[in-house]
C-alpha cells in the first residue's frame, strides 16, 4: 500500500503569508493567475452553495443561501483542524508550484516516512489536468514502480 497526494497542501500561512504567496505567484504566472483563482473560487463556492439546500434538507426558505455559506465555512474550518495519525507507507506528493514549501509540513507530519515530493508548474486547480500528468506518473513510478 502507498499514498499519492495530488497537491497535498493545507494549513497554508494566513494573513501576510497568503498575501506574499499571491504576489509571488502573480509575478511567476502572470495576470492569468488572478483570473484563474477568482474564477475557481467563485465557481466552487457558488456550486456548493447551490446544491446544499436540496442535498442536506433543512436549508430551504429565507436565508438558505446564508446558512449554506456558513455550513461551507464550518466545513473548511473543520478541514483545517483535521490532523491525521501518521501513515507508515511509501508516499509521493505532486505539488502545484504556487504553494510554499512550508505548506507541505502538514503532509509530511501525516506520514511516518519522508515522502518523495515533485513540484509541477501549474496552479492548484490545474493539478489534475494534462500539464501535471507527466510529473504525477513519474512520481508514482519512482515510489511504487508501477510503470517499470
Amino acid at each position: 500500500m502507498g499514498l499519492l497526494g495530488l497537491d497535498p497542501v493545507w494549513d497554508e500561512d494566513s494573513g501576510l503569508g497568503n498575501l506574499l504567496r499571491h504576489a509571488r505567484n502573480l509575478l511567476r504566472f502572470g495576470p492569468g493567475y488572478v483570473r484563474a483563482k477568482l474564477t475557481a473560487r467563485r465557481s466552487m463556492a457558488d456550486g456548493v452553495v447551490a446544491v446544499l439546500p436540496e442535498r442536506l434538507g433543512g436549508l430551504e426558505g429565507e436565508g438558505a443561501e446564508a446558512r449554506a455559506r456558513r455550513f461551507v465555512d464550518s466545513l473548511y474550518r473543520d478541514m483545517q483542524a483535521f490532523r491525521p495519525a501518521p501513515l507508515d507507507c511509501p508516499a509521493a506528493g505532486v505539488v502545484a508550484e504556487e504553494w510554499t514549501r512550508a505548506g507541505l509540513a502538514p503532509f509530511r507530519r501525516s506520514l511516518a516516512r519522508e515522502p518523495l515530493v515533485r513540484w509541477t508548474r501549474c496552479l492548484h486547480n490545474e493539478v489534475f489536468q494534462a500539464r501535471a500528468a507527466e510529473v504525477s506518473a513519474r512520481a508514482v513510478d519512482e515510489v511504487f514502480g508501477l510503470f517499470t
